[in-house]
């Protein structure tokens, strides 16, 4: 009689086997799926992203084309007619009162006058034309007459008295006479009646030996000279003596060429 074979030991472990192979292709199919729709959902998410800020860049690119940015500038002068048609002034973009201006504003309004003094102008002086030395005319040379009648035929012929020699005498040189020469004239620019009355504040002063002048740059502006160091404008200048000096010329000026 043949003996019961007990499989029992074989067939559990290959059960279980091929339970735990099923439970783990389910669960990384699972993990899978959830792995690829995180993916999904994430590059979604990045394409509307990206196509939110290209929409938002063609908005600003459209926006920044249609408004015209004006330039940055600072007002340093202004003249306007307010609605009862009377003239106002600002003056660095404040307005001022020009029945009551206040020193510093006055300052302030002559240094912009120098600065659009050549606009003003607008001519260059023209020297006077170098006077031509006078023309010495040649003198005439009286030449006598050789021509004589030819006396008639049966008429004793005398021999013409010889004629005198004239000599032609040398005509005196006058001498020109002398041209006083001319007084040098003052100076007629703004600039050059500034430094006229400056060198005069300065002259029996400490500030005498600093060589100090005021002259024009090739745009028409103001340079102010102090021994070797150059200064583009009146304001520049660091010495707070030497502004002061350079203001009280401007001052004696204003009060000297400008009307009231």
């Amino acid at each position: 009689m043949p003996q019961n074979i007990n499989l029992a030991p074989i067939l559990i472990p290959i059960v279980a086997l091929i339970l735990g192979w099923i439970i783990g292709f389910f669960d990384s199919n699972n993990r899978t799926a959830k792995k690829i729709r995180e993916a999904e959902r994430k590059a979604e998410l990045e394409i509307n992203q990206t196509r939110d800020e290209a929409k938002r860049a063609i908005q600003a690119a459209e926006a920044q084309a249609a408004v015209v940015v004006a330039p940055s500038e600072n007002s340093l002068l202004k003249l306007s007619i307010d609605g009862h048609n009377q003239p106002c002034l600002d003056l660095d973009g404040q307005r001022v009162d020009t029945t009551q201006l206040a020193p510093e504003q006055r300052k302030r309004l002559i240094d912009l006058m120098v600065t659009m003094r050549p606009w003003i102008e607008g001519s260059v002086t023209q020297k006077p034309a170098a006077t031509s030395p006078a023309v010495s005319r040649p003198i005439a040379a009286h030449t006598p007459s050789l021509s004589k009648p030819i006396p008639p035929s049966g008429t004793k012929q005398t021999p013409p008295a010889a004629a005198p020699v004239f000599q032609p005498q040398p005509t005196p040189v006058v001498a020109a006479p002398a041209i006083p020469p001319k007084e040098a004239a003052g100076p007629t620019s703004m600039v050059g009646q500034i430094d006229a009355i400056l060198q005069e504040h300065l002259s029996g002063t400490l500030l005498a030996s600093r060589k100090i002048r005021l002259i024009e740059s090739l745009e028409g502006g103001v340079v102010v000279l102090i021994d070797k160091d150059r200064y583009k404008s009146i304001s520049d200048v660091p010495d707070a003596e030497i502004l002061t000096a350079i203001r009280a010329a401007v001052a004696e000026w204003e009060n000297k060429y400008t009307p009231g």
